[in-house]
């Protein structure tokens, strides 16, 4: 038993592969043989952490196996379906499920932490930065107008490496190129936001807005936009989605973009 935990304590400080490699070299090639339930875990936590850039619990498996099945990580197979990093939108739904939790103030504090461990052990691997800023987009209110934006250009006929092209982008600019208007968010907020983006030229931008006043500040930029045709002059187009059913949470989707026809 003192020499399992030797091999554990060595293959624990290894990448997958090298781990699996000394193992052979120990004459350990299956998991099986009783006495090594500690290996095969070593093992397994290796491959997890590959796949979702931290080590999940039990639990955590359990969801992020679940999460394959959602219709938003269906999507973005269907969009990306050669993504480097698709198995990273599930750590991201798994913590949009954390913060849902915290928001129905269940359990928030051990839910809190949850995150903060996640994001740490993301943050303590090589590339780090980058993998948080994945992980980040799926957990958002956005990712949802997103995809629906990623399938305006699947139905111009964009290719699947460009899409995948244009996803790499919102990955890194989603955060600057959308806004959320909230019960604090002023009308001239958003116009000054907007202007913004038209100013710079930006191929896309987004606006969420959710409950009845926040809607009528969109609708009333909207407004604005179109009368003084600063779409129109700078070759935006819109698309607006917009849902007031009284079983689900009313809100307002505008997608912003380049007339894919002049790209």
């Amino acid at each position: 038993m003192v020499m399992i935990d030797e091999i554990v304590s060595i293959i624990k400080n290894l990448p997958l592969k090298e781990a699996l490699i000394y193992l052979t070299t120990q004459g350990i090639t299956s998991y099986a043989t009783k006495g090594y339930e500690k290996i095969k875990q070593v093992i397994i936590d290796k491959q997890n952490e590959g796949k979702y850039a931290f080590v999940p619990n039990k639990d955590e498996v359990l969801f992020l196996e679940q999460a394959e099945k959602s219709p938003d990580y269906q999507q973005i197979l269907i969009l990306v379906p050669n993504y480097k990093y698709v198995d990273l939108i599930r750590t991201g739904l798994l913590l949009k499920e954390y913060n849902r939790r915290i928001n129905m103030e269940i359990e928030s504090e051990k839910n809190r932490q949850q995150i903060s461990r996640i994001k740490l052990d993301i943050v303590n691997r090589p590339g780090g930065g980058r993998l948080l800023k994945i992980i980040k987009l799926p957990a958002s209110n956005f990712f949802p107008i997103i995809l629906s934006y990623l399938y305006e250009l699947k139905i111009h006929s964009y290719p699947e490496n460009q899409l995948e092209e244009e996803f790499n982008e919102l990955v890194d600019e989603w955060e600057r190129s959308t806004k959320f208007v909230d019960k604090d968010t002023s009308l001239e907020e958003v116009l000054t936001f907007c202007n913004l983006m038209i100013r710079e030229n930006n191929p896309r931008f987004f606006l969420l807005g959710l409950y009845e006043n926040q809607i009528k500040i969109v609708e009333e930029i909207m407004e604005k936009l179109d009368k003084e045709q600063l779409l129109n002059k700078n070759n935006y187009l819109k698309k607006i989605e917009k849902e007031d059913d009284r079983n689900i949470t009313p809100k307002i989707e505008v997608k912003f973009f380049k007339d894919p026809s002049i790209l």
